[in-house]
């Protein structure tokens, strides 16, 4: 064998000697890693990769609370209600004790049977609240048809009325307006509403419904604080 190819053969068995030895160092690690891994699983701690079994986030969850709500509420009043949520009025910005119904007697009866909301029912017409309590500080059309309604926004109220004029829902969302709830008003928790209307026919995390005579109350609420954002009364008819 002459010197060139005995060179060349040194050179072969210095690379697979290299690599054996790369290939072993690489087959303890894994071990170690392997075994690390074994580790923690013994000491049941989850891997980083891992997501334990029934692991449910909030929003996973606010999303059934509020398919749960929507299967427990008539289709009209539901589409009604989603509309109303979408919709903003600057209005909403400005409440003041100024408002026409803030001198409403908030401990008058809850009667579902003539169901009211701040001395409003489903018989009134639009004309019937004006002359009782004046012009609207803002208007607007709310929804598509045939649930289109014209909506009448006083400070801390809002009362919608479909195009015959009657009323379709009456929405209260600030605690200077009196709900006439047996003393209930917006800030109060549901454990409140519970001692003042009684247990409700559904009850989610996001909101309390009491059945009434043509027309649902539904108070809205928030999830965080645990409060009573919003009290809805919604027509049926």
């Amino acid at each position: 064998m002459n010197i060139r190819n005995q060179s060349l053969q040194n050179r072969i068995l210095l690379y697979a000697a290299s690599t054996i030895v790369v290939l072993v160092m690489a087959g303890c690690q894994n071990s170690a890693n392997v075994n690390a891994d074994y580790e923690v699983s013994d000491n049941h701690l989850p891997l980083a990769s891992e997501k334990p079994q029934g692991a449910l986030n909030h929003s996973s969850q606010q999303t059934d609370d509020e398919e749960q709500s929507d299967t427990d509420i008539p289709d009209k009043l539901n589409a009604l209600d989603k509309s109303m949520s979408a919709e903003t009025s600057s209005m909403r910005d400005e409440l003041t004790a100024g408002s026409p119904f803030s001198q409403l007697d908030g401990s008058a009866a809850w009667n579902a049977s003539l169901p009211k909301l701040s001395g409003i029912s489903m018989l009134d017409t639009s004309s019937s609240v004006i002359a009782e309590y004046g012009s609207e500080k803002d208007s607007y059309m709310l929804g598509e048809e045939p649930l289109q309604v014209k909506v009448l926004e006083y400070e801390g109220i809002s009362i919608g009325f479909d195009n015959q004029n009657s009323v379709q829902f009456i929405e209260v969302y600030s605690d200077q307006i009196p709900a006439g709830l047996n003393g209930l008003k917006i800030g109060d928790s549901p454990d409140d509403a519970y001692s003042l209307l009684g247990k409700p026919d559904t009850q989610t995390e996001y909101l309390l419904t009491y059945q009434a005579e043509g027309a649902l109350l539904k108070l809205d609420i928030d999830p965080g604080s645990n409060r009573i954002i919003s009290i809805k009364l919604l027509s049926a008819a």
